[in-house]
């Protein structure tokens, strides 16, 4: 049978070259495995913030919960909004909870299509940073667990340990991007 060779694809917010500098890496032999660090931990992101990051239509049927002008969407940075067949304009938008010019009735079923995420020029920095840290500390993993850092302190030789298997720290910085 042919072989078959299959190359993982390169992340879509973050060139390998510049996770190659961020790490401090210069075997090109390897962007296939750091371009697998880096959508591993665009996965991890996702998946706290609760949407996909990049920039895609999502079309939904909402029921809102009360009169009024706001809906809240399962994806958040809301580019276009067409509500009913309907442009829509937004007004103000916190993460996936958006207000339009339109009025909702409670209950109506609404048909709502959108355009939600972002691009590679318009993601935010701290969403790139985070996902070249938590990248980063992937790439650190040496026969399949995650590296363990220390530091030492002082000259009586103290070490604090540093494990790298939790995310949460580094997930913190991106709070604010979290669906509502």
């Amino acid at each position: 049978p042919p072989i078959i060779e299959r190359r993982t694809v390169e992340n879509k917010f973050i060139p390998v070259n510049l996770f190659a500098k961020y790490i401090k890496f210069s075997d090109a032999d390897n962007d296939d495995l750091l371009a697998l660090y880096l959508n591993a931990a665009q996965e991890v992101i996702e998946s706290y913030i609760g949407y996909k990051l990049e920039l895609q239509e999502y079309q939904d049927s909402i029921i809102p919960a009360s009169a009024g002008h706001s809906l809240s969407l399962r994806a958040a940075h809301i580019l276009e909004l067409i509500i009913n067949d309907k442009p829509a304009e937004i007004i103000r938008q916190n993460v996936n909870i958006i207000e339009t010019k339109t009025y909702t009735n409670k209950g109506a079923v609404l048909n709502v299509t959108y355009k939600a995420g972002f691009t590679a020029d318009t993601i935010p920095s701290i969403i790139k940073l985070t996902m070249l840290r938590i990248a980063s500390l992937m790439a650190s993993e040496e026969g399949g667990d995650i590296a363990v850092t220390s530091k030492s302190f002082g000259n009586d030789g103290s070490r604090t340990f540093i494990s790298t298997r939790n995310y949460a720290p580094f997930l913190k910085e991106v709070d604010s991007y979290r669906i509502l």
